[in-house]
């Protein structure tokens, strides 16, 4: 094995990652979520594919083109109260992150392709 500076630091390889099947065609498409190294928490989740409503105050319609892909939340489990403050917090870093699509199609493919439930 080879000599590292730091001792404590492993190469990124030397951990168990996903096997691509044996029977792998050249001409066949593989599945981002098998290679992409996410946990399988984090693959297992719900998305939430709509189109964003127009706020009020605006007479634009540009949000109106978007779709907007969200992450549904974690079960009571993953959130608390902070007793210090009283405020809610969470460990799920995937609340409060959201993608914008130009179409419906797109938002679809790529939550397929990442190997994400989701609804409409």
């Amino acid at each position: 094995m080879a000599q590292y500076f730091f001792p404590s630091v492993k190469p990124f390889a030397s951990s168990p990652t996903n096997v691509i099947p044996a029977q792998w065609g050249e001409n066949d498409a593989l599945d981002a979520a098998s290679i992409s190294g996410a946990p399988l928490d984090l693959q297992a989740r719900t998305v939430r594919i709509y189109k964003p409503s127009k706020p009020a105050t605006q007479s634009g319609n540009w949000n109106g083109r978007q779709r907007r892909m969200d992450w549904d939340a974690l079960s009571k489990g993953h959130r608390w109260e902070n007793p210090l403050m009283g405020w809610q917090s969470s460990g799920d870093s995937m609340q409060g992150t959201h993608i914008f699509f130009k179409s419906r199609k797109d938002a679809v493919a790529f939550a397929e392709k990442q190997g994400y439930k989701w609804l409409i």
